[in-house]
């Protein structure tokens, strides 16, 4: 196994998992917004804009490193002819 499969597979999962973040935290600013819209702001007033940052940040790492691994795993296969 080649230290950039390792780092492929490292660099996937790590996106994956930034992604599910991404995805977590995105419900979360929209539940958030619909509480906010109901009862108004409150204690934590920030709430809404802290999960979207938090959502956009983890979204764009995650799909970035998604797509750095797979540039990564295509580049490393032989080319078969």
């Amino acid at each position: 196994m080649s230290v950039s499969s390792v780092f492929s597979t490292i660099l996937a999962l790590s996106g994956g998992i930034l992604l599910v973040i991404a995805f977590l935290s995105g419900g979360a600013a929209i539940l958030s917004l619909i509480e906010r819209l109901q009862h108004g702001s409150g204690l934590l007033f920030a709430d809404v804009e802290l999960f979207g940052l938090v959502a956009f940040i983890c979204g764009f790492a995650g799909g970035f490193a998604v797509f750095g691994a797979k540039k990564l795993s295509k580049r490393k296969q032989p080319d078969v002819s």
